[in-house]
């Protein structure tokens, strides 16, 4: 059997997790709305949706990288900076639609986990194939986190303030 270049199996493996992590995350879909699904996800589904979508690729990475720690003897920053992700995950899937501090955490754990992707890229010699799949998940996570935000700016503008004494938190 044929083993792949480093890097593929982990591009595969963020490839299908974010493909069930969307089927799974989707199914929260209201059937009074008349769009399409994976529109609505991708485009109007609420944080507490993305918030799951993104745990779920989290856990899978977690897990991978508490198996590196823990089988392998191999250091791996992952298994912290998943482990962000997936409490800022469940801080924001549980929060009120205008707390703000979950979605800034999710935000700051997923620049975590990206600065944890970039770092082997500086700082070794690593395969092309390795590199590249660095490089895919440090874009990835930036634009998962950016992704979660925007369902909570969305969120934060149709909030109207009680009264002028209450301004828009952002």
């Amino acid at each position: 059997m044929t083993q792949l270049q480093p890097g593929y199996p982990a591009l595969i493996t963020l490839l299908l997790s974010t493909v069930i992590a969307a089927v799974l995350a989707s199914a929260s879909y209201p059937e009074s709305q008349h769009t399409r699904r994976f529109q609505w996800f991708f485009h109007d589904s609420p944080a507490s949706t993305r918030a799951h979508a993104t745990g779920i690729v989290a856990i899978v990475f977690w897990i991978w990288a508490m198996k590196q720690v823990l089988v392998d003897s191999s250091p791996d920053l992952g298994a912290i900076s998943f482990l962000l992700v997936l409490a800022s995950c469940s801080k924001v899937y549980c929060a009120a639609p205008n707390d703000t501090c979950p979605p800034r955490m999710l935000l700051a754990a997923n620049g975590i986990v990206c600065l944890n992707y970039l770092l082997p890229i500086v700082t070794m010699s690593l395969p092309g194939s390795f590199n590249l799949y660095l490089g895919t998940g440090a874009v990835y996570w930036v634009i998962l986190g950016v992704w979660n935000w925007q369902a909570w700016v969305r969120v934060r503008h149709t909030h109207t303030p009680i009264s002028a004494a209450e301004p828009l938190a952002l």
